[in-house]
C-alpha cells in the first residue's frame, strides 16, 4: 500500500468518532434503528427496582421490550432479584400493570412513583408504560 494511501485511511481512522465516544441517545443500535433517544438510565431504572422491591406484594407486575426484538418477555411479579438482572440500558419500555391482589397499588400510584423518579412515562388503559428509549 503506497505511503499516501495509507496515511489517507489513518487520517479517516483517526477522525472517525469511537463508539464510546458518541453520546448513547445518539448511537446506532440495529440495522432498523439509526436513531434513538433515550429516556431512562441505570440510577433511574434501581430506583424504580427498588422502590417496587420495597412494597412486596402491592408491586405491580412489569414486562420488558428489548430494543431490536419485536417481542416481549413474559409478565414477571419480582422486583427483588428478577428485575434487577435484567440488562436496563437495552430497555425499550417496560409496562407496569398492577398486581391481581386487593392491596396492590393502583395505577395512578404507578405513574406517580415513575413521575417521582423521573422516568418518561405513557398511561395506557390497564399499565403504565415506562420509556427506555424512543425511535426517532
Amino acid at each position: 500500500m503506497g505511503s499516501a494511501r495509507l496515511e489517507g485511511s489513518l487520517r479517516h481512522w483517526a477522525e472517525t468518532p469511537r463508539e464510546s465516544e458518541i453520546p448513547k441517545s445518539k448511537q446506532s443500535i440495529g440495522p432498523r434503528m439509526a436513531h434513538i433517544t433515550s429516556y431512562a438510565n441505570n440510577t433511574k431504572w434501581r430506583k424504580l427496582q427498588q422502590k417496587m422491591a420495597g412494597l412486596a406484594s402491592k408491586a405491580p407486575i412489569w414486562q420488558i421490550k428489548y430494543l431490536g426484538l419485536d417481542h416481549f418477555g413474559k409478565s414477571d411479579g419480582e422486583w427483588f432479584y428478577h428485575f434487577r438482572l435484567e440488562e436496563y440500558e437495552k430497555i425499550e419500555w417496560c409496562d407496569l400493570t398492577p398486581a391481581k391482589s386487593p392491596d396492590a397499588i393502583s395505577l395512578s400510584d404507578i405513574a406517580l412513583i415513575c413521575k417521582m423518579i423521573g422516568l418518561e412515562t405513557e398511561v395506557m388503559e390497564n399499565s403504565v408504560r415506562v420509556i427506555g428509549y424512543r425511535l426517532t
